[in-house]
């Protein structure tokens, strides 16, 4: 018998891709809403620590999808390789609804002030992106709890040396 090709599906799993990422990645509302109801993990890492709410918040268009994950517990402190929270890329997409959502949940608040491997915050990746409603939601935000500025060292050695290592 000859060697089978692997399929897409078989390449996509050998990165810790799953269908739930996929979904998400295309914001398929349906079919994401229909994978956790099957006990899909909101919260499982591929090879770059991304997460489907990750993936969700990278799409425009994406606030059904997050707010279907986050239902289902998705975290919204979770970190991808280069420290990105779903804010972060919520932030770098530009998508004011979704950043609105994220910072209206539990932890929301936590995630608008860290920082990435470059030491930014949500708010400096929509300042770079020139996303003013963004930046304004981000300064409520802030504004509500107290910080003008992230604390230092909010993202640990310990993380920066797994991503290295990874």
């Amino acid at each position: 018998m000859a060697n089978r090709r692997p399929s897409i599906h078989d390449q996509l799993g050998a990165f810790g891709i799953t269908d739930l990422h996929v979904a998400a990645y295309e914001h398929d509302t349906k079919a994401v809403g229909e994978l956790l109801e099957k006990c899909a993990d909101p919260n499982k890492q591929d090879m770059s620590l991304v997460t489907p709410l990750h993936a969700a918040c990278q799409q425009p268009n994406s606030c059904d999808v997050v707010r279907t994950l986050l239902r289902h517990r998705a975290d919204v402190l979770e970190r991808d390789s280069i420290g990105h929270t779903p804010l972060h890329w919520a932030a770098f997409a530009c998508e004011t609804d979704t950043v609105k959502l994220l910072l209206s949940v539990d932890g929301g608040s936590v995630a608008a002030r860290l920082e990435d491997v470059t030491r930014s915050t949500p708010l400096d990746i929509a300042e770079r992106r020139r996303c003013e409603p963004i930046c304004r939601e981000l300064k409520r935000t802030l504004r509500a709890t107290e910080m003008t500025r992230p604390a230092s060292a909010v993202i640990t050695q310990e993380h920066r040396d797994r991503i290295i290592v990874a």
